[in-house]
Formats: C-alpha cells, sequence, structure tokens
C-alpha cells in the first residue's frame, strides 16, 4: 500500500465476488447472513470465520457491529495466529480473574509465554471488558511479531490523530508503514475507539498481512483513490492542552507522598467523568466498569436491589419503569415519580452512578426512600431482594389466544423468542398478543431479530442517525415467519427505547395493532 500526507490514500480491498481457495473452508461469503455478498469486508470475514479465529452465531450472523471483549480478541488472535491450545492441565496465568479452567486461560497462558502480555500475580485480566483499539493493535502486532522502525518517525509517518511525542509513536509508525487501517477512516486511527467483531477481523488480516504470513489466501488487491474532507477539529491527542493531563498524570506518581493512594483506574475514571460531566449534558453519563471488568448493562438481568430502572429527566432522577413483580412495583413506585431522598439523603448533588449504588443493597436490607408524583411528596420502605428478572414469558389464554411478555431485550432475549415460539405455532393459532408493558428497552440486536420474524428478509425494521445525520439501516435477517398472524401489542409509560422500536416498526408496517397508553418517550 502507497499513501501521500495529502487528501488522497491509495488502499487495498478484497473484491466483493472473491471467493477463497482454502481447501479447508467451511463458510461460504453467501452462508454468513448478515453481511452482504457486495460488501467490500465479506472476504476478510469469510477468512477469519474460516480459520476459527471468529466464529458465526447459531443464526449465521457474524454481528460485525457488535464490540468484542479483551478474551474473544486475544483468543481470535492467536487462533488466527495458528495457535491451537493444548491439552496441558496447568494453564495458571497469574491473573486474579482468570481460573485453570476458564476457556480462553490457554490464550492468556500463551499470550504471557511469548511476552504479548505481561502481569504481576494478583493483577486482573478484565476478560469481560471490551478492547480498545489501540489494545488490540499493541496485543496483535506482538502476537504477530511486527518489527518498529529504527529512525525516529515524522509526522508524515503516522496517523493524523497521534502526536510525534506518543509514547507508542514507533508503533504507530509500523501500524501506518504496513497499511493497518480501518475502513471507514483510513488516516486517522482513534486509539481509544472501542473495538467491534468486524473491525477486529479487518485489523488481524491486515496483521497477518503485514507478517508476511501467506496463509492468507486471497486475490490480489485491486488500488483505488479515495479523497477525505478536512475534518474540521482535532483529536485530543493532537490538543495544545493534552500536555497538561500529561503533566498532572506525571507529578502524581512522581511527588505524591501517599503512592500506596495511587489507583490509575480511579483516576482515569474520574478524568473521563470529569469530561463528560463538563458537556452540561443531563443525558450523558460515564460509568466505569466494574471491579470485574464488565461494563455497565442497561437493565441488570440478575442484581440485588428493588427492581427499577432509574434514568436523568428535566435534572431530577426518575423511575422509567418498575421491573414486574418486583419489590419496586409491588410497592407501589409508577413511572414518572420524581426521586428526592434514598436512606434521608437528598439525591439533588449525587452522580446517577451515586444515585443506584445507593439503591442497590443486599437482599433482605431496607431502602427508605421519598419521591415526588404530582406535586405530593411520598415515602416509601421497600425491602430490597435478588432481582431475577424473567427476558420473556409465553402462555395461552383463553380463546387460544398466545400471549408473550417481554419484560426487557437482553442479549439473550431473541434466542428465548425462537424458543418460544415452538409452542405458539404447535397451539395452531394465529392470534398473538405481545406485551411490552413496563419494558425498559436493551440491545438492539435482540430487537432486530425478534422483528425479522414479522418483517420480510432485507427491509429496513429501523435506523439510528449519529451527529452528523447519517443514518445507519438496521435490516431484517429474518423469514417473516409470522407476518401473516394477527398481533396486537400492548405498551405503556414503562414501555421505552427498544420495546418502543418494536411497537413503531410493526406499526408502521401494519403488521400489529398497538394498545395502551403514551409510552415513555
Amino acid at each position: 500500500m502507497s499513501s501521500n500526507s495529502n487528501k488522497n490514500i491509495y488502499i487495498a480491498f478484497i473484491s466483493s465476488i472473491l471467493i477463497f481457495q482454502n481447501a479447508y473452508a467451511t463458510v461460504n461469503i453467501t452462508d454468513i447472513k448478515d453481511v452482504k455478498p457486495q460488501d467490500p469486508e465479506v472476504g476478510v470475514y469469510q477468512d477469519v470465520i474460516n480459520s476459527k479465529a471468529i466464529s458465526l452465531d447459531t443464526r449465521g450472523n457474524f454481528r460485525p457491529n457488535q464490540l468484542i471483549n479483551r478474551a474473544a480478541f486475544l483468543k481470535a488472535a492467536l487462533t488466527y495466529s495458528g495457535f491451537t491450545p493444548s491439552s496441558s492441565f496447568n494453564f495458571y496465568t497469574g491473573y486474579s480473574d482468570v481460573s485453570e479452567e476458564i476457556w480462553f486461560a490457554p490464550f492468556v497462558k500463551k499470550a504471557l509465554e511469548i511476552r504479548a502480555l505481561s502481569n504481576r500475580p494478583g493483577d486482573n485480566f478484565y476478560p469481560d471488558q471490551n478492547i480498545s483499539r489501540q489494545d488490540a493493535l499493541l496485543l496483535a502486532m506482538s502476537i504477530y511479531g511486527i518489527p518498529t522502525p529504527p529512525a525516529k518517525p515524522t509526522a508524515s509517518d503516522l496517523y493524523k490523530d497521534i502526536r510525534i511525542n506518543h509514547p507508542l509513536v514507533s508503533v504507530y509508525a509500523s501500524a501506518y508503514s504496513h497499511g493497518i487501517y480501518f475502513e471507514k477512516d483510513q488516516q486517522y486511527f482513534y486509539p481509544s475507539k472501542l473495538l467491534t467483531r468486524g473491525e477486529a477481523a479487518d485489523l488481524l488480516f491486515k496483521i497477518k498481512m503485514a507478517s508476511g504470513d501467506n496463509t492468507v489466501n486471497t486475490p490480489k488487491p485491486t488500488t483505488v483513490t479515495v479523497s477525505f474532507p478536512d475534518q474540521g477539529s482535532e483529536d485530543l491527542l493532537q490538543n495544545e492542552k493534552f500536555g497538561i493531563l500529561e503533566d498532572a498524570w506525571q507529578k502524581i506518581h512522581t511527588q505524591f507522598v501517599y503512592t500506596d493512594k495511587i489507583n490509575e483506574n480511579k483516576m482515569l475514571y474520574g478524568a473521563i467523568s470529569g469530561m463528560v460531566d463538563a458537556l452540561g449534558d443531563q443525558y450523558s453519563t460515564f460509568r466505569a466498569p466494574n471491579s470485574q471488568g464488565q461494563s455497565y448493562i442497561y437493565v441488570p438481568e440478575n442484581y440485588e436491589g428493588i427492581g427499577a430502572v432509574i434514568e436523568m429527566i428535566d435534572n431530577n432522577y426518575t423511575v422509567q419503569t418498575t421491573i414486574n413483580n418486583s419489590p419496586a412495583s409491588r410497592a407501589g413506585l409508577k413511572t414518572h415519580d420524581i426521586i428526592s431522598t434514598l436512606g434521608g439523603q437528598s439525591v439533588k448533588d449525587l452522580s446517577l452512578e451515586q444515585v443506584l449504588s445507593l439503591i442497590k443493597g443486599k437482599a433482605g436490607t431496607i431502602l427508605n426512600l421519598t419521591i415526588l408524583r404530582n406535586g405530593q411528596t411520598l415515602s416509601f420502605n421497600i425491602v430490597r431482594e435478588k432481582i431475577n428478572i424473567e427476558s420473556i414469558h409465553q402462555e395461552v389464554l383463553p380463546n387460544n389466544i398466545n400471549y408473550l411478555r417481554i419484560d426487557q431485550f437482553t442479549e439473550n432475549t431473541a434466542a428465548e423468542f425462537d424458543k418460544d415460539l415452538t409452542a405458539i405455532k404447535a397451539s395452531g393459532s394465529k392470534k398473538l398478543i405481545i406485551d411490552l408493558r413496563n419494558n425498559p428497552g436493551g440491545y438492539l440486536t435482540s430487537t432486530q431479530e425478534i422483528l425479522g420474524h414479522f418483517i420480510t428478509l432485507d427491509q429496513v425494521e429501523f435506523y439510528t442517525e449519529d451527529k452528523d445525520k447519517a443514518r445507519t439501516p438496521f435490516v431484517s435477517t429474518g423469514k417473516a415467519d409470522l407476518k401473516d398472524y394477527r398481533v396486537v401489542v400492548l405498551i405503556n409509560e414503562g414501555s421505552a427505547s427498544a420495546s418502543e422500536i418494536t411497537a413503531g416498526a410493526l406499526q408502521d408496517y401494519k403488521l400489529a395493532y398497538i394498545i395502551g397508553t403514551k409510552s415513555f418517550g
């Protein structure tokens, strides 16, 4: 690949009609259900899948836009390099969150052996934490042995968002010289951006090519020229005030007396939280990963608390909905109740994270809270319980009417929906009620898959829109096997987010009647 410092960059891409000649290939381009055959990346995905580095799900979907975590990426990088775990019984790694018997332990141990990772006993690996582009690049380049240039790089040797005094400048110069980029932004790397499954495949493919490994079976790439408009703004690393942040970090490590009190994770999360707070936007908040490295999930599926979903609305902490049969719902909390105090403490100056931590607590303990409802102040004493959320409940009502209640859209809801379809279809009735009352939403991927049972293949189900008003369509990947059913969807003021999308899409396609009250949004 050749490039210059102007707006033009020459990129290589795999022809959408290529078919790999790998004798061991088991997946064809047309087998990948959620990627169109003409997608320029489909050949890359096919090679990664056939190498057993990243797998299709049970429906044949690759899910290129889904984030990938550290454990999954490490497994993908090593597997793609040709590593196969042995049957050795000793996979002790020293990481406190990597047990010897867990599936990714052999990969962690291998990475430690080849010094792609380093640790001290008791350190955390954070396997469930989503991995950034920078961390993925460092890991993969180390695994594949991509060398760094001996000479000091210049600005023309780097991506536009990497400054010349970046501590990893040589790594980025090496990556840039080898054409390791992401298709939509070849001149920028965006190191802190979280990596998706599709980007992981692209990154590993390019790094493997750069390493000189000729086991990647591709036809000769086609070279094209792409023009980029001026960006109009600088990345954080280019900002002239970024040095202040670096200086503060250095001074804390070199001059702060109580070194045992330095917690780098808390410092980083505090800095990020401060940046987000500075936006002054009530709907934007930063949630740090928990001690297990797992990112905050919109509605936790199993936890101890009262079973209420809280959101900041008009600068007030407001009950969005209550989980069915939860302590909050039995006590009488309602959608749009404004929380005033928790345990006698005003929530006015608390962050959303602090409010949530006060609401959660050990099962059996009592939460005292006051709320404002229609100008009245009401007090509640609610006993916390372990909240086990039933994603879907299915039954057959009188007159042979199928009833399906979806309490939230979790990562597994679509699979549970498929299981319940067996009973629904066996009933012989095409009358179906879908109850989305008090459903706070959740994963759009689950929403997309469920709508695929009603909306014809490749029809647009819904769009997401970014800050530049660019739309990303979510299209049906299903068989529309329920499109002839007579469907009623129940909603109320607690139906939000993904549940509103589901109801709206079915209504717009005239596939269902909507009954109930105005939804949350």
